[in-house]
């Protein structure tokens, strides 16, 4: 410290600062690793000593559909269909996996231009996608029968799309491949804190540095954290290839207008994961309680 005309100024370094940080950083993966060792996370159960468990469809208080898995703790949101999963929903992944992000990624190894990418993907590819989305309207379910998650989104996208009949697919497409897997459902609603435009400490973020939300830069940022807490390389894969397609079509002024205006109208409350989703999430290979969020500072918490 030092004293200038009776008033005590700091002059602490910005390396003393960002080691400040990285002590703190430090401290919380430390009480993490430590409290979860003696109070590990609650977590679905039945998978470590039986292949399946009896479980019953029931309507929860908001009309959406529940599992009620027989010694567990929780129900499951939603209504697990094997019948639907393994088949259109699969053939669906299929057809977007080919044609939207290898045949993408193909592309941006040729060395074609961006532009002419993202104009073959609306004009060739989207339709056709949409074409095979129409054809398993009748395997969807009804929204208010939708997990609260997804009916947030659907009922977001809905009031965005208006009466364009084809953003309106794209609609049934999204819901459609998040109510019924839901490995991708609770990778969304995981990833849905670092999504939401509205929190307090983004708002503050702005104000200070007097930056606009930029929904391609919050992209990288989430994609990295969701990378980091992946745990199977494929999946690693899948979400670099995913994050390198997005990042593209989002240089789209046309497709950022509809996403912006659908992030901002959702109420992402909803589509935060529940207590019950995080039981369930839990049981498969990714790291859920990898990062913390404390004063509006993101820590890598917990070293699986």
């Amino acid at each position: 410290m030092a004293i200038r005309s009776g008033v005590r100024t700091s002059r602490i370094a910005p390396q003393a600062r960002g080691s400040e940080y990285t002590r703190m950083k430090k401290l919380i993966k430390w009480f993490f690793n430590r409290w979860y060792k003696i109070r590990p996370p609650e977590q679905v159960h039945y998978w470590k000593t039986k292949k399946v468990e009896l479980a019953r469809l029931q309507t929860a208080e908001d009309g959406s559909f529940q599992m009620d898995i027989r010694g567990e703790k929780y129900p499951l949101a939603g209504f697990p269909r094997g019948h639907i999963l393994l088949g259109p929903v699969a053939s669906l992944k299929h057809h977007i996996k080919n044609r939207l992000f290898n045949g993408t990624w193909q592309l941006l190894q040729e060395g074609c231009a961006h532009e002419d990418i993202i104009g073959h993907i609306k004009k060739e590819v989207l339709p056709k996608i949409l074409e095979e989305t129409a054809r398993y309207k009748t395997d969807m379910l009804p929204p208010k029968r939708l997990c609260p998650a997804v009916r947030e989104l659907h009922r977001a996208m809905t009031e965005v799309a208006g009466e364009d009949s084809n953003l309106k697919l794209l609609r049934d497409c999204a819901v459609f491949l998040l109510q019924e897997d839901d490995a991708y459902r609770f990778r969304f609603q995981w990833a849905a804190p670092y999504l939401n435009p509205r929190t307090w400490w983004r708002k503050l973020y702005r104000a200070i540095t007097r930056k606009k939300y930029s929904l391609l830069d919050e992209l990288q940022v989430v994609s990295r954290f969701v990378l980091n807490a992946e745990v199977v390389p494929d999946m690693k894969g899948r979400i670099v290839l995913l994050a390198t397609v997005g990042t593209l079509l989002l240089k789209d002024p046309e497709i950022l207008s509809f996403v912006n205006r659908v992030f901002w109208e959702i109420n992402w409350k909803k589509v935060y994961l529940s207590r019950a989703d995080n039981y369930f999430f839990r049981g498969k290979y990714y790291k859920v309680d990898h990062r913390k969020n404390f004063l509006g500072f993101d820590f890598s918490a917990y070293d699986y």
